[in-house]
């Protein structure tokens, strides 16, 4: 019988208290897709694949109101 209180193989060999605690497979895949594609946001980012995005992209277009008023007749 204290043969079998001593074998660790249903463990690994550890203590219960020694293991750490193992994260999920979906917490690992969820990490591993938000990595890739804050990875992918940053390489577009760089190399300007995207093109010119953001609040300023639409404002060299439009005239200022001071033309525009002018303007109409």
């Amino acid at each position: 019988m204290s043969k079998l209180s001593n074998s660790n193989h249903d463990n690994g060999g550890k203590q219960a208290k020694e293991r750490q605690p193992v994260m999920p497979r979906w917490v690992k895949v969820s990490l591993i897709i938000l990595i890739a594609l804050f990875l992918l946001f940053v390489i577009i980012n760089i190399t300007g694949i995207g093109g010119k995005h953001g609040p300023m992209r639409h404002f060299g277009q439009t005239l200022p109101t001071e033309q525009m008023e002018a303007q109409q007749p």
